[in-house]
């Protein structure tokens, strides 16, 4: 459109609420419109065009403040004017302060003024801004077709409402997911019916990148967010949608469920570190996770349901231990005198291995003769040593 050189300024109106366009002011000529405009006026640009030329040629030296002010058909337009790059030509930057709808009269005369029964739903009428959005953000094609559709203002972000156009990609299969679950056939009940703070909880997850999960009611049904899905629930997502948590973790919920019983009366319950066994496809592999217990309330202040919040351990505990094993095995093997003896070096190794069998559940040792042609068996950990022999390297 000719505008490289105020980028910026087409940034930051892009997306605003309001009806806003761009006037040059060396042609006159309307050379941007965001999206606003063009789903209120976008046929109608030429006519107004004349409007706004008809009021910058009786006011060629803009008042006070470089403000021009004009009406059209039922909206009143005002023109600031814009200088750019310091320059003294600049353009005008208009906006339509009252957003009505055109009405027709019944004999196809002049637009006129429509009936409080036609106006638009009053829940649409006000618009919250985008332009900061559009200065510090780049919208991606997905969002800006979100509002776009929405006419410019923000849309609904309520995960609760089938029609919400906000959750992208993997979001918005979770999305689907949340909604495919046959509600009615739970203690929650069917979606329409869940409370405003219900449904206030259940947004809060949704929108959080930290693993969540919303224990609800008092049969403890999980409601969870992506992230838990895919960190904590795993090969269980997403099966244990809607589920209650005996459902969900039968081989834990022994553990669980007194936890969330204490969040009952208002009780916060923390676990740091504690170990898990998440994974079902590779049994015996740890998981260290530190989690909070929290109540819900809702609107009167009563029991709502258990916030889940969970923090993953593993990798900082693992490396801890493992560090720990190795300085373990230094102090043993320092504390040898002889290191050619069998019951010195050999035996503190197997110390070692004592004191850390997580780290080593399984294992065996050999030393290789003199001659290279046998393993000599020294002795194992978490192996039936009558399975252990010397080794003939020449066989």
């Amino acid at each position: 459109m000719g505008l490289a050189y105020n980028d910026y300024l087409v940034e930051f109106i892009r997306t605003d609420a309001r009806p806003t366009f761009v006037l040059g002011c060396a042609n006159e000529a309307i050379v941007y419109t965001n999206i606003a405009f063009d789903r209120l006026l976008g046929a109608s640009r030429d006519e107004l065009l004349g409007v706004l030329r008809s009021a910058i040629g009786d006011k060629p030296s803009a008042p006070k403040g470089g403000c021009l002010q004009t009406t059209f058909w039922n909206h009143q337009v005002i023109l600031r004017k814009v200088a750019l790059n310091g320059g003294r030509e600049g353009c005008y930057v208009g906006t339509l302060g009252v957003e009505v709808p055109r009405v027709s009269d019944d004999k196809g005369g002049s637009p006129t003024s429509p009936e409080p029964s036609q106006l638009a739903n009053p829940r649409h009428r006000g618009f919250r801004s985008l332009s900061m959005l559009a200065v510090t953000h780049s919208l991606s094609q997905a969002q800006e077709a979100v509002v776009r559709a929405n006419g410019g203002s923000l849309p609904s972000l309520d995960w609760t409402a089938p029609e919400c156009p906000i959750p992208f990609g993997e979001a918005r299969k979770h999305f689907n997911l949340l909604h495919s679950i046959d509600w009615a056939n739970t203690p929650v009940g069917p979606m329409r019916s869940w409370s405003t703070s219900l449904r206030a909880a259940v947004n809060t997850i949704m929108y959080m990148n930290q693993p969540i999960v919303l224990y609800t009611g008092y049969d403890y049904i999980n409601i969870y967010n992506l992230a838990w899905g895919l960190q904590v629930a795993q090969e269980r997502h997403p099966y244990i949608m809607g589920k209650t948590v005996p459902q969900a973790w039968p081989e834990g919920h022994e553990y669980l469920v007194p936890l969330i019983d204490k969040t009952l009366l208002g009780e916060t319950v923390i676990r740091e570190a504690a170990l898990f066994f998440l994974n079902k496809s590779v049994p015996g592999e740890e998981s260290y996770v530190s989690f909070i217990l929290s109540p819900a309330t809702d609107d009167q202040g009563f029991y709502l349901g258990t916030f889940a919040y969970a923090v993953f351990e593993t990798d900082s505990i693992i490396k801890k231990r493992h560090t720990k094993s190795l300085q373990t095995l230094g102090s043993k093997l320092m504390q040898v005198k002889e290191l050619g003896q069998k019951s010195g070096f050999w035996s503190a190794i197997l110390d070692a291995l004592d004191e850390t069998p997580r780290d080593s559940p399984f294992a065996i040792l050999y030393q290789v003769t003199e001659d290279g042609r046998r393993c000599e068996y020294m002795g194992s950990r978490g192996l039936d040593p009558k399975v252990c022999d010397d080794i003939d390297l020449d066989a």
